[in-house]
Parts: C-alpha cells; structure tokens; sequence
C-alpha cells in the first residue's frame, strides 16, 4: 500500500509539473501589445521603413499630441497597432468656467510609402462619440469638477484629405511652413534641421492655410 502511494505521489507530481511548465510557456509566448524600444531598434525600424512600401503602425508612437504647447488646450490621440485610435480634445479659456470636451475614434488606411521620409494614409472611419458616460466620469473628477463640460461635435481631422506621416530624420526643409509651426516638440529642440530621433509626425492640410499636426515618440 506504501508503495502504491509513492507511486501516486510521483505521477502526481510530474503531472504537476508539466501543467506548470505548460502554463509558463504560454505565458511567455505571449507579447505585450507594444515593448519599449532602444535608440538602435528605433533607428533600424526607421531604416527597415524606408525600404519599405507600407509601414506598420506598430512602429509609429501609441502616444501623439496636437498642441501650440500653450493655452491650456490639447487633443491626445492613442493609436492602436491595427489602425485604429481613439482620442480626447479638452480646451478651455483663462479664468472661463467653460470646459470643451471632445471624444472621438477612427481607423487610418494602411501607410503608403510617398518618399524615403514620408507616408501617406486616409481616415478609413472618424466617429465623434462624446460618450456621456465618460463625459459624466470627467465631471467627477477632482481637476473638472468645478468646469462646465460642452461636447465638442466637429470632428479632429477632415475625413476626406490624405494624412502625411513624416518619419525620424526627415529634413525640415522637406515640412510645409504651417505644418512645421504646429510641431509640438520644436519649443524644447534647438538648432534642429531634421525631425529628432524617434519622434513621428502626422500632418494633415483641412484647409487652404489650416493644418492639423500630431506628434509623439516611441
């Protein structure tokens, strides 16, 4: 009867361990949606989309920002790595008790390679939502608390014109004046004469001199 107890004993155990070494390999199988990347990778992914003539959306920031960097105002896009993004605008005026609020998501067309420093995409949907869910969440929060929130309806970016992105490197030269006025990160770089080093940039033309500029590093 020992025996026989010993022997489950092992057979459980190895069972055991097998069950663990399974669960940790499935766990280990699988990847964060997006990983941190070093100078090298940036600089070998930039040179890979060169080459190329699509690029992954996986190499572009999650994080982008459309702002002078003054005023207390900003539009926070978060781009996912299948095209889509969904994003907040929120602008208000010194000394104004009036928050605007805009909620929004979309999907951008696969990139087209346009030159060795830029792409070319379309906005395959753009929805304003303003969800009053999350409308109501934000007047609960400490920092809008004390803030009238008015939805914002039109849309951040115009549906029907081509989206430029400009990649790491790209002289600024090669930028339109307006679209390189809107570049956020210009006020805390000098003597710059190409877009630095893991930095993205999304240009868009909605008008004849109006220009909508989100920007972001990975």
């Amino acid at each position: 009867m020992r025996a026989v107890g010993i022997t489950a004993v092992i057979v459980s155990a190895v069972l055991l361990f097998s069950s663990c070494g399974k669960a940790n390999a499935e766990k280990e199988t699988t990847a964060p949606a997006r990983q941190e990347t070093t100078s090298e990778q940036t600089e070998a992914q930039t040179a890979e989309a060169v080459s190329a003539d699509t690029l992954d959306f996986s190499n572009l920031p999650e994080e982008l920002r459309y702002s002078s960097g003054f005023g207390h105002w900003a539009d926070d896009m978060t781009l996912h790595d299948d095209g889509t993004f969904d994003g907040m605008l929120y602008d208000r005026d010194a000394g104004v008790s009036e928050l605007y609020i805009r909620i929004y998501n979309g999907k951008f067309t696969k990139p087209q390679k346009l030159t060795d420093h830029s792409y070319s995409m379309r906005i395959e949907f753009l929805n304003v939502t303003n969800d009053q869910d999350k409308l109501d969440a934000l007047g609960d929060e400490e920092y809008y608390k004390d803030y009238k929130i008015i939805p914002v309806e039109d849309p951040p970016l115009d549906r029907d014109r081509e989206v430029i992105i400009f990649l790491p490197g790209t002289p600024l030269s090669e930028i339109p004046d307006e679209c390189y006025q809107w570049l956020h990160f210009r006020q805390y770089e000098e003597d710059m004469e190409t877009i630095p080093e893991n930095m993205y940039v999304l240009c868009q033309q909605v008008e004849e001199d109006t220009y909508v500029v989100f920007d972001g590093r990975v």
